[in-house]
């Protein structure tokens, strides 16, 4: 949120409207099935997601100048080195930042590093930041990368007030570039740092708490601590190391039945998992023994289909953007599918216009009878 008010407010320093876009995996996602059609790309050759962990990788350690291309080249010309590019690797990234610069659209890692040029090369911006911004609190700070941490030594250099929490045995983002010495050197850095350790632990047991010490003392580059359990004693942990899904699965409903007997209820029992995959296999085995349960999970308000496409249509009468044209051009169904939208594409891309615009200019021509694009457009 930070780096978005920097650029909506001083997106002229890297020629950037103040309207532009902010990018989440479902918009990318989106960007994606464009090129994917455009180059005849399918999902052996890459994941989406895969995809979406090679922009960040490239963007943040691999090609960090990329921004430049982003800024300064316009669309056309990022679209010949989309249409120039041979790898798979190259033909998304270019194709992505192609599609990024038409609709003005900017991902996380792109806020971060254009609010950093912006302060690099403007210190006037800079310093009406830092004046503005005069306490800093920063949370999960053992995940802090280095793009993130130069930033915050540039917002804190004015006034001084820092507030980071963090905890080094919590750190799992090293395969994205974070790096937990920011954390566990932070006082020779910071010399006149006061240092708070929160070790008492109000939510479980002292059992569980000896397991967890003693497993997490085995790290190497840590700060020595014990969590110190603040509830009474409970019952012994337990430690079943499946060989298969299937028997971790089968172990688990045989604690739930053996719960059961001693008259514990459904409600109170709780499975717990990493990920949403892992739960498939426990799933089968609770079918399987017909025993009843409900998974607790959802997405995010603001990341829900319906509400994303709520917010196209809204933003779309200001922007005219081709992303928010895509997601609402066919809901509700207007018979606009996807050859029609790929017809749509090469009028746009011939002419240099938007998709809006394209279908416009078409939507009396006989590729569009039997459509309720002149619905759209009214």
């Amino acid at each position: 949120t930070l780096f978005r008010s920097v650029l909506q407010e001083d997106s002229h320093a890297v020629q950037y409207p103040k309207s532009f876009l902010v990018l989440d995996n479902s918009d990318i996602d989106e960007m994606l099935k464009v090129i994917y059609e455009e180059r005849g790309l399918t999902m052996r050759d890459k994941r989406y997601s895969d995809a979406r962990d090679m922009f960040e990788m490239r963007k943040c350690l691999d090609e960090p100048e990329y921004y430049r291309d982003l800024i300064s080249m316009s669309d056309w010309q990022l679209k010949k080195k989309y249409d120039e590019a041979t790898t798979v690797n190259d033909i998304l990234f270019y194709g992505y930042l192609y599609q990024q610069k038409k609709c003005f659209g900017l991902d996380y890692n792109d806020l971060i590093i254009l609010t950093i040029h912006i302060f690099d090369t403007s210190e006037e911006i800079r310093l009406k930041w830092q004046k503005r911004l005069e306490y800093i609190q920063i949370d999960e700070f053992q995940d802090i990368d280095a793009l993130q941490y130069r930033l915050m030594t540039y917002l804190c250099a004015y006034h001084n007030n820092l507030f980071i929490v963090g905890d080094p045995d919590q750190t799992i983002y090293t395969w994205r570039g974070a790096d937990v010495s920011y954390l566990n050197n932070f006082d020779q850095k910071f010399p006149d740092v006061k240092t708070i350790y929160m070790m008492k632990n109000y939510r479980s047991t002292p059992q569980i708490l000896r397991v967890a010490n003693s497993l997490i003392e085995k790290n190497v580059n840590r700060i020595k601590k014990d969590l110190i359990p603040m509830l009474p004693s409970g019952d012994s942990v337990y430690v079943h190391h499946g060989k298969t899904q299937a028997d971790e699965a089968s172990w688990i409903c045989a604690k739930v039945r053996q719960l059961l007997d001693r008259d514990v209820s459904f409600r109170e029992m709780a499975v717990l998992y990493r990920a949403h995959h892992v739960s498939r296999a426990v799933e089968e085995e609770l079918i399987r023994q017909k025993i009843p349960y409900v998974i607790f999970s959802g997405v995010p308000f603001f990341s829900r289909r319906e509400i994303k496409d709520a917010l196209a249509y809204m933003k779309f009468p200001v922007t005219k953007d081709d992303m928010s044209f895509t997601r609402i051009i066919n809901k509700p169904k207007r018979n606009i599918g996807r050859s029609r939208m790929a017809y749509l594409r090469e009028e746009a891309q011939a002419k240099g216009i938007s998709l809006y615009e394209a279908l416009k200019e078409r939507v009396n021509t006989p590729e569009f009878s039997g459509t309720d694009a002149a619905g759209f457009i009214a």
